[in-house]
């Protein structure tokens, strides 16, 4: 995998079909299967057993104490394209610096509802500009990472793409449902530097299945150490399975 993903490119995609994914995603990996123990196992940040420990370590290792992240809990169910269920956050949520948030987590636990809990991956100012006090990009204040998702795969799947990538991936966390998300780390200057940079990324990396959808810098990604209930699978934990405070463009897992 090429891990320069700089550039300026044609945003234009075509969309492969999932028997093309497979097919793309069998040559990066060589058919080579990775669990989520084997993840864990590489994490250079040692993922505790117990949930409630997830979220502190997350906002503690991956932020600045002082940037202010934005966490929602609340959300509704709305029927997507296709008719299937799917879960929307309801935005805005709470903002409060990484090191609060670490601490409340220590303390009264993760916060969560019945769809689990959300984060915005990028810090922000202290109140959106969007309607309601919602978070745009314009709204970001520091551009740390880009989020990956291929709903498409299988969590097997999944974990083999992410391990095998040449990328600096600082987190991969599950969704509680029926995917992961996986957290690169891109530190670009600004939000056009940011656009072309994580752009060029999601159009390079969407003939393995990642949704080219999730590049724009104010998205929300799942909150490690939160459970949800609707449309979960297993014990829908937001399990975190890899964490790396200083990533590099190198795969996860070489075997």
């Amino acid at each position: 995998m090429n891990n320069n993903y700089s550039g300026n490119i044609d945003y234009k995609i075509n969309m492969p079909t999932i028997e093309d994914i497979r097919e793309s995603l069998q040559r990066l990996t060589k058919g080579l299967t990775v669990t989520a123990d084997e993840l864990r196992a590489k994490s250079p940040i040692a993922i505790p057993e117990e949930r409630s420990m997830h979220a502190p370590l997350f906002f503690r290792s991956l932020f600045d104490p002082d940037d202010l992240l934005h966490v929602v809990q609340k959300c509704y169910p709305k029927p997507s394209d296709t008719g299937a269920p799917h879960i929307c956050p309801v935005v805005p949520g709470n903002t409060a610096t990484a090191k609060s948030w670490a601490d409340y987590c220590e303390i009264k636990g993760t916060p969560y509802q019945k769809g689990g809990a959300w984060v915005c991956f990028n810090p922000v100012t202290k109140v959106g500009t969007g309607k309601n006090g919602a978070y745009r990009d314009c709204d970001v204040t520091t551009f740390k990472f880009t989020l990956l998702e291929c709903d498409e795969l299988s969590m097997s799947e999944q974990m083999s793409l992410f391990a095998h990538l040449e990328l600096p991936i600082a987190a991969i966390t599950t969704s509680g449902g029926k995917s992961l998300h996986a957290l690169v780390a891109c530190q670009a200057k600004d939000v056009g530097h940011y656009k072309n940079l994580s752009k060029n990324l999601h159009h390079r990396l969407v003939q393995l299945g990642v949704d080219p959808t999730t590049s724009n810098p104010s998205r929300l990604t799942r909150l490690p150490g939160a459970v949800r209930t609707y449309l979960a699978d297993g014990d829908g934990i937001q399990r975190l399975l890899y964490l790396n405070p200083t990533p590099e463009a190198k795969a996860i897992i070489n075997y």
